[in-house]
């Protein structure tokens, strides 16, 4: 293969390898579609290999692809780190860090959390990027982002996670629900829950995945189950008197004390749950994501371990 030092049409193959479409990379790098299957075919013709093959209309990575991508994610992913290398060097902290985090952390601690970071370091830049703790997961294991922060769900191998906070999800209804005032007298009976729909997180979501052991097989007892990726929208739902959600007490401090919702009291419907810091274990973190890992694991990581005892890849 010859040399070639330029990784744009790189970094137009991971595009297109990330959104499966010639249309939809086009749009994101704001070029032409003529030019974005240029820059691949310079790439396989480079290669002496297809890379892609259209499958119902999308651009799907063959099995060559996929090795190819993982690697070329990894390199573009050093060339990027060069200038915190240049700057440990020379005592400084400095430049764009992209934190992910899954919704719940994301929306309610880490806003100050990094207003915090930069305060220590004025010349670093946080980028946050939400998305769920699936989501979180694939950035980190394609090298899209160097930490982040994601609830109680299976880790995949490759993970290193440290415990960070935890908050407790309760059943939460709107208060004007009548049941409010029964469940202080009574448990819950399945009667109780045929007559409500259950908003739900989606997929890949950490609060998805607690509901789904809190009720268990009860959940086919709800009238119906309504997923929104949007913990902000299902408290709106559920404050409109249109059913019911398990949601973190950091989602709602306010409309509790605000008596805009209620969290029932029957303990069955609670638990706790934490959150754990994680970056791929062979990713050496530089610059601002080594300090910010550094903030948010301290000494922890030091020994190793998951913290008390816990291994997070068991939830």
């Amino acid at each position: 293969m010859n040399t070639d030092y330029n990784l744009y049409p790189w970094q137009v193959f991971r595009v297109v390898a990330r959104l499966g479409s010639v249309t939809r990379a086009a749009e994101e790098l704001s070029i032409s579609q003529p030019a974005v299957s240029a820059h691949i075919r310079s790439v396989e013709t480079a290669l002496g290999v297809a890379l892609f093959e259209r499958v119902s209309r999308r651009m799907v990575l063959t099995e060559v692809g996929q090795a190819v991508r993982e690697r070329a994610d990894r390199v573009i992913s050093l060339y990027e780190e060069l200038p915190d290398v240049v700057d440990e060097a020379r005592r400084r902290v400095a430049g764009e860090l992209i934190v992910a985090a899954s919704s719940t952390p994301g929306t309610y601690r880490l806003p100050a959390l990094l207003k915090k970071f930069e305060r220590r370091y004025p010349e670093v830049a946080t980028l946050p990027r939400i998305g769920s703790s699936g989501e979180v997961l694939e950035w980190l294991l394609a090298w899209q982002a160097p930490l982040g922060i994601v609830g109680e769900i299976g880790l995949p191998e490759g993970i290193e996670a440290h415990p960070f906070k935890s908050d407790q999800l309760r059943l939460v209804v709107p208060s004007g629900d009548p049941l409010v005032a029964e469940s202080q007298r009574r448990a819950l009976t399945p009667e109780d829950l045929r007559r409500r729909a259950l908003f739900v997180r989606e997929p890949g979501s950490s609060t998805r995945a607690v509901v789904e052991r809190l009720f268990g097989d009860q959940l086919s007892r709800f009238a119906r189950l309504v997923v929104i990726p949007s913990t902000e929208a299902i408290k709106q739902s559920v404050a409109a008197g249109l059913g019911w959600a398990v949601l973190s007490s950091w989602a709602c401090d306010w409309e509790e004390k605000a008596g805009v919702l209620t969290s029932i009291q029957d303990r069955r419907w609670r638990r706790s749950r934490r959150f754990y810091v994680v970056k791929r274990r062979d990713r050496e973190l530089t610059g601002a994501g080594a300090q910010l890992w550094k903030m948010l694991v301290g000494d922890r990581g030091e020994r190793g371990g998951k913290g008390e005892g816990t291994d997070p890849s068991s939830f």
